[in-house]
């Protein structure tokens, strides 16, 4: 398994037009049945359906296209910052 993940996600599924994405870090998770998963972590604020702020980690499957999202935090309102902090807080630690 490479050390790092190359290829840049299509996130289409994930934010619209309006929205704002914010790369956070790569990182190295362990799944609930402890497999260890090279994710990527993002900040998305949503504007579509009110303001919304979601902590997503995102799988890469082998291609851009080929992902498996998990939603781990939602902030109601724009809170980039916090939800970045909350984030590299969670993640760092494995």
């Amino acid at each position: 398994m490479p050390d790092t993940i190359d290829l840049a996600p299509d996130l289409s599924l994930i934010i619209g037009p309006e929205d704002d994405a914010t790369f956070v870090m790569d990182c190295l998770h362990r799944n609930r049945r402890g497999i260890a998963e090279r994710s990527l972590v993002y900040v998305v604020v949503h504007r579509r359906y009110g303001l919304w702020t979601h902590v997503y980690r995102v799988v890469p499957e082998g291609s851009p296209a080929a992902l498996t999202v998990y939603l781990e935090k939602a902030i109601e309102g724009e809170a980039v910052n916090q939800a970045r902090d909350w984030a590299i807080g969670k993640f760092q630690r494995g």
